[in-house]
């Protein structure tokens, strides 16, 4: 309930969320010849980034698959070898 809420704790003070993997070179080089022996192919959805609300709304609703990859216009930037 509200009342019961702690302002000064829950509220004003800066949340952090950190993950640790505690992965090796040698699993992740393991992972990824499993997913190639398989011929795994990634679904992504990508979203410009003035639709990120309506790619927040997709998660929320859940039952999507694959990744969801926010687009970064890049007009105006040039980077050696990308096109």
């Amino acid at each position: 309930a509200l009342t019961e809420i702690d302002y000064a704790t829950h509220l004003w003070r800066e949340k952090t969320i950190q993950t640790v993997a505690n992965v090796t070179r040698h699993d992740v080089r393991r992972c990824l010849e499993l997913a190639d022996s398989l011929a795994l192919e990634p679904t992504v959805t990508e979203y410009p980034l003035e639709s990120a609300n309506q790619a927040l709304a997709d998660l929320r609703q859940g039952g999507s698959r694959g990744a969801k990859v926010l687009r970064i216009s890049a007009s105006g930037w040039h980077v050696s070898g990308l096109s």
